[in-house]
């Protein structure tokens, strides 16, 4: 008869023993520390939750930057040209049919900066009709730090209110404030189918104001180039504090 073959059964050692409450502490730390920033980061992000789960659908629209656009008067004539004015007492004014808007068309400057050394345009921004109001697309940079302000795209904005005193949407207007209490983007009507557009765009190396005039290409190798950009926005008035008719054009 053959012998049965002993089963052995190997115990832990000490180090064994060791190793284990070893992996086993860490892998608790572990676990608390996930659970810990967890509740770190539910914590921080309350009123967002809040906001996500309780606010209403169009609260919540509101709230990010949705906008209405600035309201066609009345009184528009559709078989004649919407003029695009830059600046209150400029002769610049581009002109596009009721259709071109409608299809979305952007604004372009005649002339552009620097042609022999840095070609730029002065002037890029987006007009477009939907719904019966119109809208922009445009990236504003602030002056004294190149930094973006927002990003506006028709009905969306994306503004950085870090970087801006305040911007006021409304059916007879839009207007963007920046850190100086400079108006960085103004616009509105000034008759049935004349539009004032007003502000800076602050480019890679020129600046260019529609203010008063429109003054393109303000050098960034001018030492002073900050100091006659201002010089001009200044001169911009508020929409905010200006009158409007029962029609919504600027008086």
């Amino acid at each position: 008869m053959s012998k049965k073959s002993k089963a052995y059964i190997q115990l832990p050692t000490n180090r064994d023993k060791k190793r284990h409450w070893v992996i086993r502490i860490i892998s608790s730390i572990w676990f608390w520390l996930a659970i810990t920033l967890a509740l770190i980061s539910s914590l921080l992000d309350v009123p967002a939750a809040y906001h996500k789960y309780f606010t209403p659908e169009r609260e919540q629209i509101h709230n990010q930057k949705f906008i209405t656009g600035v309201l066609l008067p009345k009184d528009l004539n559709p078989s004649l040209p919407v003029n695009i004015k830059l600046g209150i007492n400029s002769q610049v004014t581009f002109s596009y049919s009721i259709n071109q808007l409608i299809a979305g068309t952007e604004l372009r400057s005649y002339v552009a900066c620097d042609v022999m050394t840095h070609p730029e345009m002065p002037l890029q921004l987006g007009i477009k009709i939907m719904n019966n109001r119109i809208y922009v697309t445009d990236t504003i940079t602030y002056l004294e730090n190149d930094e973006v302000i927002g990003i506006i795209d028709k009905n969306a904005w994306f503004l950085f209110n870090d970087n801006v005193l305040d911007y006021f949407p409304s059916d007879n207007f839009l207007e963007v404030i920046d850190r100086q209490n400079h108006v960085a983007l103004s616009l509105c009507f000034i008759n049935s189918n004349t539009v004032l557009l007003q502000g800076y765009w602050n480019n890679r190396n020129n600046v260019n104001v529609a203010g008063n005039s429109f003054m393109p290409c303000i050098s960034k190798e001018d030492p002073d180039y900050k100091k006659t950009a201002i010089n001009e926005i200044i001169k911009i008035k508020p929409l905010r504090l200006s009158p409007f008719s029962k029609d919504g054009l600027l008086k």
